[in-house]
């Protein structure tokens, strides 16, 4: 229960993004009808490409947190830090992404890094 409490805020950024999207494309007559029948405006684009990353690292964090106290009960002090670490780094990527690949390594760096360390150090406790 306590990695599930701590995960809603991973949920949050996956539901921020998912929100911005929808904005988007409501307040955008080129956008309104959704990617599968328009081309997108750049802010659009932009946009699900944030969406789509933070999906795939909410996935991967999500998972490796549950694996993580899965193997040892006392990996359980470290989530909120994790948690942390992953918001932290989506709100920087998110802000970053439009500037280039630069801006936008530091928050990737904090949200995905932290999450490897957690499936590395899963699979080293099994071993």
């Amino acid at each position: 229960m306590f990695v599930c409490k701590w995960d809603s805020f991973c949920f949050l950024c996956l539901l921020a993004a998912i929100a911005r999207v929808a904005t988007a494309r409501f307040f955008s007559p080129q956008d309104i009808d959704g990617s599968g029948l328009t081309a997108p405006t750049r802010e659009v684009s932009i946009d699900r490409a944030v969406l789509q990353n933070t999906l795939e690292q909410v996935i991967l964090a999500v998972g490796s947190y549950f694996s993580l106290i899965a193997t040892r009960k006392e990996n359980l002090d470290i989530i909120p830090a994790l948690v942390f670490l992953f918001v932290v780094g989506r709100v920087l990527f998110w802000v970053g992404y439009s500037k280039g690949a630069s801006h936008r390594a530091c928050g990737f760096g904090l949200t995905f890094y932290p999450t490897v360390f957690s499936i590395l150090f899963s699979i080293l406790c099994l071993i």
